[in-house]
């Protein structure tokens, strides 16, 4: 596919994943073909052993199994897409030797991971996913809240939870959605990441080491940062040296060439 967008990103580790000696549980990937271009970001579930292994699995395979899929994207897509890597977990469950009995468990610990992502065609992009994230349409946030259609009186209500993919493998019924779909004509720009992004959000007016306004998510839309490597130093900044972020943040920003 000819490109006509520019797709810039960059992953931090979380001040709080520092603080406990865990890893950074997110990932991100861009993957082209003839006919898309696929970007994914995927956050690992932070109560999970190892959420990583999944989170960076799913970030670098399904991107170019959507982008070589030979057929429209629509609900249809999205059912096959969640069987198929549900499919790939279970094999390389099956290829390390965990067994039958150990599977939900491993499942809990190593596969536990959010997905949101775009989907690129010549005339639309799609906004895609499973669990929670943020995405900003032409400077318009949106912000996936995990307990939006959830009834909070119910017994079983676990704030916070949202449906990750891999509980197709557990026997719930979750699926890959389109959450919405844009003309490209009228794209100017698109900023999709994880929930530590909300972070940047409520955090826009505080004052930096540097003595600088910290500002908002849509920061990263100004040229200075769409050059190679500098989301990703902006996101050290933030993070790594003024400790803003607590969780993992990792987003992708796409802005027309036109």
């Amino acid at each position: 596919m000819k490109a006509k967008f520019k797709i810039t990103g960059g992953s931090v580790i979380g001040v709080d994943h520092i603080h406990y000696g865990f890893n950074n549980q997110d990932s991100f990937n861009i993957a082209r073909s003839k006919n898309r271009i696929v970007g994914m970001v995927t956050d690992g579930c932070g109560s999970g052993e190892k959420s990583e292994f999944g989170s960076i699995f799913a970030s670098q395979w399904l991107p170019w199994f959507i982008a070589d899929y030979d057929g429209p994207i629509d609900d249809e897509a999205m059912l096959f897409f969640g069987k198929e890597i549900c499919r790939k977990m279970n094999c390389i469950m099956d290829v390390m030797g965990i067994m039958k009995d150990y599977k939900p468990n491993f499942i809990m610990n190593h596969f536990l991971f959010t997905v949101l992502g775009f989907i690129i065609e010549e005339n639309e992009t799609y906004i895609f996913g499973s669990g929670d994230g943020i995405y900003m349409i032409n400077n318009s946030l949106i912000i996936i809240d995990p307990d939006d259609g959830k009834d909070r009186n119910d017994l079983d209500f676990i704030s916070n939870a949202p449906d990750y993919i891999s509980y197709k493998l557990l026997g719930t019924e979750v699926d890959f959605k389109v959450l919405e779909t844009v003309q490209n004509k009228t794209l100017d720009s698109l900023i999709v990441g994880t929930d530590g992004l909300e972070d940047i959000d409520r955090k826009q007016k505080h004052i930096l080491k540097d003595g600088m306004i910290q500002k908002g998510i849509d920061q990263f839309l100004n040229p200075k940062y769409l050059k190679d490597n500098a989301i990703q130093e902006r996101l050290n900044v933030l993070g790594k040296t003024n400790n803003q972020l607590k969780d993992d943040t990792t987003l992708l920003v796409v802005t027309s060439k036109d």
